[in-house]
């Protein structure tokens, strides 16, 4: 099996969840975050996916996200929170999540404008 992982269901708020690009703006992430697969969800969203070998994820502001410091979003897995973001290029710190099955939701104060992404890569 070549696929790190299979979104097996996903639901946003704007436009669908996207593999690699964000569908409604370019996708804009900090260099150090290249070697990253985008999976784009507009928040509020919530994703349930299926992770085939050991993987790094985090959550992440796109940079087309304005700032707005009343506006946030919360970034959980299976209900644990990995953050509160406000604004473009911010991040949650970054968790290794092994094989298996994992809900990935993004809450939402007010989801204007709020490119919301997780972030995964492979361990290798």
């Amino acid at each position: 099996m070549n696929e790190l992982f299979t979104l097996l269901s996903g639901k946003v708020d704007f436009d669908k969840v996207r593999i690699g690009e964000m569908g409604y703006t370019t996708l804009n992430v900090e260099a150090d975050l290249s070697d990253y697969t985008a999976i784009s969800a507009h928040c509020p969203a919530r994703l349930q996916i299926r992770i085939h070998r050991p993987v790094l994820l985090l959550g992440y502001m796109n940079g087309s996200s304005p700032w707005t410091p009343s506006a946030g979003c919360g970034f959980l897995i299976d209900d644990q929170p990995l953050g509160m973001l406000f604004g473009a290029f911010e991040r949650t710190k970054t968790i290794r999540l092994e094989a298996g099955t994992y809900r990935l939701e993004i809450t939402a104060i007010n989801p204007h404008w709020k490119h919301s992404l997780f972030l995964i890569k492979e361990i290798t």
